[in-house]
């Protein structure tokens, strides 16, 4: 603002005129009362006509705080031909209305009094938006304070901070006191040796950036208070340049990672770990696979010799019958009989070994048809044996459908075998499950105890002597191959002279 600097006589239309002429609000004082004022003086006070502010004392516009600072800044007479320093104060005008102004004035005398020329600016606006700055500051702080994760603006070219929240220090346990200087300067200090090449790489990202939405990103190892390393994850951005462009600041949002790298590394030991028995695995299933090509060819090859030896002993028994004294038959028959016993578990030896190699495509079945073509095929052993068999409305599932057909009738024949005095009854259901159908076959046999629920189903490993329950021991063992090859499940329950139920699972 620019005011009369001496103390200069002018009359009061002079003052008028001169004071209409100025742009700002502007009025005079004299013996602490206005004299007169302009017409953005009179929008100023809240005045239509100068009237109404005539004879009103200038310092009861404000408040009593206010009235010595604007008595000593603007009314003093001793300060004569200087320009008053610049006077900020809330004025209370005619409406109500609270204003803040700033004012400056100069000496001037006017019809034999001394006065003075005040001009003043409406800072109302002004001082709302610098408050609403301040408070939005404030907030932004505190927010910024209250966030887990560490904020910061540094200074590109010196590395200095310009801001950070107190995540910094709380995240590596260091307080203000130990940190006493240049923050950056310290922690850039505790950085892993071999993640300092990554850190200065990405300052000088920022300073070639042209992008100020483009983001650098770094992770690196920093030793904490308690000299542990703790893993951050920064993200930072180009936030103020100078008038060519040159980056300035930038600003930076920082993460701690560690129990994610922590998990990722324990994720990598599991996964090496894992390709290792994957290997392991592998090797196990090429050996089964030879195991099971050795297992069909042995049993293969094995059936002509076994046939040959029964054929020529039957012959042997046939022609010497009268002439071979009752030892040598004895020993005939032994021959013949141990050698079909062999060839027995020759052919279950060889469909255990087909289960995997020989098993057709999985198609849709109707276990309803599977289940009448097995009772028609069991009908004599059935009938021989007076079993009872209640078979409940069966699904369609996705399976192989022989090996399927092979399993019910393992199950059901091995109920029928180990049957016990009383008369068989067999029941056959299932109930739909969220992983898949879980079957069952119980019956009212025999049963054993539940101490060899496992054994059963190793192929050759019999609970009952041949003599008693002829067979080779292979028949459950192909069951659970037949389950396995499903990507099923097969266990039992039982007791001893109270019956058996097989239960097996096969997923959706």
């Amino acid at each position: 603002m620019r005011l009369l600097k001496k103390w200069t006589s002018f009359t009061k239309s002079d003052i008028s005129a001169y004071v209409d002429l100025l742009p700002l609000p502007a009025f005079t004082v004299a013996n602490g009362k206005i004299k007169s004022v302009n017409n953005e003086g009179l929008k100023l006070f809240g005045a239509q006509h100068v009237r109404q502010l005539s004879g009103l004392k200038f310092l009861e516009f404000f408040s009593i705080d206010s009235m010595q600072l604007v008595q000593s800044s603007l009314l003093n007479p001793l300060k004569l031909n200087i320009q008053s320093p610049e006077c900020i104060a809330t004025l209370s005008n005619l409406n109500g209305e609270s204003i803040k102004v700033e004012m400056r004035s100069s000496n001037i005398h006017f019809n034999g009094n001394n006065g003075f020329l005040i001009i003043a600016q409406n800072k109302t606006r002004h001082y709302h938006l610098e408050q609403e700055l301040v408070e939005k500051n404030h907030l932004i702080e505190k927010i910024a304070q209250t966030i887990p994760d560490i904020i910061y603006v540094t200074d590109i070219q010196t590395n200095e901070s310009i801001f950070e929240n107190n995540s910094l220090l709380k995240f590596l346990g260091f307080d203000n006191s130990v940190v006493t200087s240049n923050k950056w300067t310290f922690l850039f200090s505790r950085v892993h040796p071999e993640d300092v090449p990554k850190i200065r790489e990405s300052a000088q990202k920022l300073q070639r950036s042209t992008n100020d939405t483009q983001f650098v990103e770094t992770e690196y190892r920093i030793l904490d208070a308690k000299d542990q390393w703790k893993w951050i994850y920064s993200r930072s951005r180009v936030f103020k340049r100078d008038e060519s462009g040159k980056p300035l600041q930038h600003f930076g949002i920082a993460h701690d990672i560690t129990a994610l790298k922590n998990t990722q590394e324990s994720l990598d030991e599991k996964v090496h770990e894992l390709r290792g028995k994957n290997k392991e695995l592998e090797r196990y299933i090429t050996s089964n696979r030879e195991l099971e090509k050795y297992a069909y060819i042995a049993s293969h090859d094995l059936k002509e010799p076994l046939r040959t030896i029964v054929g020529f002993s039957q012959l042997l028994d046939k022609k010497f019958h009268d002439t071979i004294d009752p030892e040598a038959k004895e020993y005939i028959d032994h021959i013949i009989e141990g050698t079909k016993r062999m060839e027995t578990l020759v052919k279950g030896l060889l469909a255990y070994s087909r289960v995997d190699s020989n098993g057709l495509p999985f198609e849709p079945a109707d276990l309803n048809e599977i289940m009448d073509h097995i009772v028609r095929d069991l009908t004599n052993s059935i009938n021989e044996n007076s079993v009872q068999i209640n078979i409940q409305e069966m699904p369609r599932i996705t399976c192989d459908k022989l090996q399927i057909r092979q399993l019910f009738q393992n199950l059901l024949s091995n109920s029928i075998k180990f049957k016990s005095a009383d008369p068989l009854t067999i029941d056959v259901g299932w109930t739909r499950e969220d992983d898949g159908i879980l079957f069952f076959i119980k019956d009212n046999g025999i049963g054993f105890d539940m101490v060899y629920h496992d054994k059963v189903f190793e192929i050759f490993n019999r609970l009952h002597s041949k003599d008693k329950y002829p067979g080779a021991g292979i028949g459950l063992s192909i069951c659970k191959r037949i389950i396995e090859r499903h990507n099923g499940s097969i266990w039992l329950e039982t007791k001893i002279d109270h019956g058996t139920t097989f239960y097996f699972k096969i997923p959706h």
